[in-house]
């Protein structure tokens, strides 16, 4: 591992340590005359290299080495050159004969052992000192960055370079992105790690077998293109084809030297390739979900209509084989199954049912395509684990209408088998009476729109008028020129005109969650969502548990289906979803202004931030935000213009059922009047907005 990570040589001699009183005949040639004696600091080695220009080639060579040492290889921490190295630097060319990642090794072991010894006497004597700490200390966490599983999600914010020698790859970035995925959500201490599972040794960087460092050519074979930078790759072999994180290759081999307008053409060329390859990636991945879709339908279908009656059913020959067998036991709620890791199973207990079907269908992920890209999954209904018993825990009823003796109920009342062991289920459509419907434009909607908005009702103000509000929501108002320039045909949506629907349609859940067998939806107000969009290391978590219990306990959170955050950013409006549902991030972006990695960190920031915020304050105990899995809906209806962004995300709220987008209509002329008349009639409002109509 040390070998890889930093590029050494790797030989089979033991490294020559030699002590301070053992003579050495190159030893004074570095010392000079210091504070306390005379000594060998780094820097007089580094004007050696600088400014003598007699030197021969071995002196030359010796004096790199060692500074190399000393400020990379096994840094001290007296900033002296490491003399005790001298003897394995007699001669330059049986350098690479030694095994100097052994030795690198050693000396990183030593410098965390004697670390840790420090720190237990330091917490014995109760008295804390600086420790000062040697050695390549980044080696350790290169390797151990190397080691993790990152989620397939994460490929569209950040790739990471697993090229060899390591530390010629690794960035800032890197450590970042893996500070920020590996965090413990489990403390409120903002230096503790472990979140990640670890990857298997042989998809590691370090399983791959690669030649000696010296043998290799000058310029090597395999070149990634990643916007204007080329790094070098390994070529893909069994080994290293399930890394992810890389890009795809570009293979063509170069001589030593080529003519400066060869080189041209080439960069020209992977580039052209680069993007070839991104946009065939993305083509096959949409068609890929598609295919999954069409072949569950098709099974539902065929299993629908080729299921024996079970009131018949009589031979005991009847058997049916499963496309995809249920899934092994998993910790983690809402994780699904790939597809080419499920067995084919017989089941002769009995003829399956639909319910069986949809279970087995639940656990179907597009990621069992070749094409290592993160593609979005359907949610699908959860049910309860029938594993054991097959299709006989199916819900039978015997003659006298009450359930047979042995059979598990499915409902969802009081009944329900341990109920207080029972996740939270999602929305059970019986009919298609309970999915979200279209939204119809009414004849009093368009005449009040046409009456306030339309229509100028008042001139602009002067600076002596002193009107009072147009809309006010107990204490939060708003006037008449600000709410109409949001609302007009063409008016972008501002952050106050967003805070009145916001609070008009929770308002509007509370009222139709005792009568409607639809999700229950509850938006967080523009401040909270505001405080939560900043970067997790400028998140206050004290600053917002006020609004946030006023919430918690108002608003019942703990019985909500979806929690919506509604973002401005860049004058453009997205919508994030925690979907409690289905255990997923729902991003909805009708305009597909911002790029996928600035969608990304706004919704990163805003969970993390309400995850730590959650712990704050004591809620939603039993549940991880941090393991839902991503999905953005591939269905999200694309505004045609450039400023009704914000009705869109207004649209998203009222019709996602955290699974299905129901269909409205694109034209927002309609929808602004409905908006519009939802806010100006709403039982919130404490003002008479008729004021505006008298112009004198």
């Amino acid at each position: 591992m040390v070998e890889k990570v930093l590029g050494l040589p790797h030989g089979t001699r033991h490294v020559v340590v030699i002590s301070k009183h053992e003579e050495s005949p190159h030893r004074e040639f570095y010392k000079t005359d210091y504070d306390h004696g005379r000594r060998a600091p780094i820097h007089y080695a580094a004007t050696i290299l600088e400014k003598e220009v007699d030197l021969d080639d071995e002196t030359f060579f010796r004096t790199f080495f060692l500074v190399a040492l000393a400020t990379h290889l096994t840094p001290g921490t007296g900033n002296m050159v490491p003399l005790e190295y001298l003897g394995s630097l007699e001669v330059a060319s049986e350098v690479c004969e030694y095994a100097w990642g052994d030795q690198i090794l050693k000396d990183v072991m030593t410098e965390i052992d004697t670390f840790q010894k420090k720190k237990k006497k330091a917490i014995l004597d109760g008295a804390f000192k600086k420790i000062w700490v040697g050695s390549c200390l980044p080696l350790v966490a290169i390797i151990y960055m190397d080691h993790l599983d990152f989620p397939e999600s994460s490929i569209s914010t950040h790739h990471i370079n697993y090229s060899l020698p390591r530390a010629s790859h690794v960035t800032d970035e890197d450590f970042k992105f893996v500070m920020l995925h590996d965090k413990s959500r489990l403390t409120l201490n903002a230096h503790i790690y472990g979140a990640r599972p670890f990857r298997a040794p042989e998809s590691t960087p370090y399983a791959i077998q690669r030649s000696n460092y010296d043998d290799q050519p000058a310029t090597h074979p395999y070149i990634q293109q990643t916007g204007n930078n080329c790094t070098n790759h390994p070529p893909q072999t069994e080994e290293n084809q399930d890394m992810h994180h890389e890009a795809p290759r570009f293979p063509i081999k170069l001589p030593e030297e080529l003519p400066a307008y060869i080189l041209q053409i080439i960069g020209t060329h992977k580039s052209k390739w680069a993007q070839d390859i991104s946009k065939a990636t993305s083509r096959l991945s949409k068609l890929h979900v598609k295919r999954m879709e069409e072949f569950a339908q098709d099974v539902l279908a065929a299993t629908k209509d080729n299921a024996p009656d079970p009131k018949n059913y009589s031979s005991p020959h009847w058997t049916w084989t499963q496309a995809f067998a249920e899934p092994p036991p998993s910790t983690h709620e809402g994780e699904f199954v790939d597809a080419s890791t499920a067995v084919v199973q017989t089941t002769a207990a009995g003829p399956t049912t639909m319910a069986t079907v949809e279970a087995n269908l639940a656990h179907i992920s597009p990621q069992s395509s070749p094409i290592h890209a993160p593609t979005p999954t359907s949610p699908t209904q959860p049910t309860q684990d029938n594993t054991s018993e097959g299709p006989n825990m199916s819900h039978n009823v015997n003659e006298g209408g009450q359930p047979s003796t042995g059979d598990v109920l499915h409902t969802i009342g009081t009944q329900t088998q341990e109920k207080k062991n029972r996740k939270k289920r999602a929305c059970l459509r019986k009919t298609e009476d309970t999915r979200l419907k279209k939204i119809k434009v009414t004849s009093s909607s368009i005449e009040l729109y046409n009456k306030y908005i339309t229509a100028r009702c008042l001139r602009p103000p002067k600076k002596t008028d002193k009107r009072p509000p147009f809309i006010d929501y107990g204490g939060y108002h708003i006037s008449y020129e600000h709410f109409r320039g949001a609302l007009k045909p063409r008016g972008w949506v501002d952050t106050h005109t967003m805070e009145l629907y916001i609070r008009q349609f929770n308002l509007q859940q509370t009222m139709e969650a005792c009568s409607s067998a639809l999700p229950t939806k509850y938006a967080f107000s523009q401040s909270l969502t505001a405080k939560l969009s900043v970067p997790e290391e400028k998140f206050v978590a004290t600053n917002c548990l006020r609004e946030f219990n006023n919430a918690y306990q108002d608003g019942s959170l703990k019985s909500k289906d979806m929690l919506y955050f509604a973002i401005p950013h860049k004058q453009h409006w997205i919508l994030c979803c925690i979907n409690l549902l289905y255990k997923q991030i729902n991003i909805f972006d009708s305009d597909k202004k911002l790029k996928n990695d600035e969608v990304y960190e706004l919704s990163n920031n805003l969970v993390t931030n309400f995850t730590t915020l959650a712990t704050h304050a004591k809620a939603f105990t039993k549940l991880d935000f941090m393991k839902f899995t991503c999905f953005n809906p591939p269905d999200c209806p694309q505004q045609k213009t450039h400023y009704d962004c914000g009705i869109f995300t207004m649209l998203f709220m009222k019709q996602w059922d955290g699974k299905i987008m129901a269909n409205f209509s694109k034209d927002t002329y309609g929808h602004r009047a409905i908006i519009t008349e939802l806010i100006i009639t709403s039982q919130l409002n404490n003002q008479d907005p008729t004021w505006v109509l008298k112009t004198n």
